[in-house]
């Protein structure tokens, strides 16, 4: 089992190492994992702006269906503004990328919103609060 928590401690990591201005971007990742809940791979979807990102299922998808052997992802998107409170477009996109999921038999395990300080799960709201 692959938790939301160690997921936030790898994309915290990722995000860290951008620099101050790049940081100030919203970004979209997807995690895709085997039937083992190992990682194989982490994609960085899309680059967006202080307050959006787009992410399309077909883009989201894509490495899943093209690597084979992906039973399972995990979307991860960063806000800038460090508020973790899903947006009313967040929650949809989320319902919108599972129920593609479904049709394509790629399990979307969670989303998380990510910022350098915590992170918000739709999966079990599980907030961390690190020190930095």
């Amino acid at each position: 089992m692959i938790y939301a928590f160690d997921v936030y401690l790898i994309m915290r990591e990722i995000l860290m190492s951008l620099d101050t201005v790049e940081k100030n971007k919203e970004y979209l990742w997807v995690m895709g994992l085997s039937n083992n809940n190992k990682i194989k791979y982490i994609d960085l979807v899309s680059i967006g702006t202080l307050s959006a990102t787009i992410g399309e299922p077909r883009e989201i998808f894509t490495y899943a269906i093209k690597f084979g052997g992906i039973s399972k992802i995990i979307i991860i998107h960063s806000h800038p503004s460090g508020n973790l409170t899903p947006s009313e477009r967040d929650k949809i996109f989320t319902k919108e990328i599972m129920d593609a999921g479904k049709i394509l038999r790629i399990e979307v395990i969670d989303h998380l919103i990510i910022t350098v300080r915590s992170y918000y799960s739709f999966n079990g709201v599980n907030r961390a609060e690190s020190s930095s």
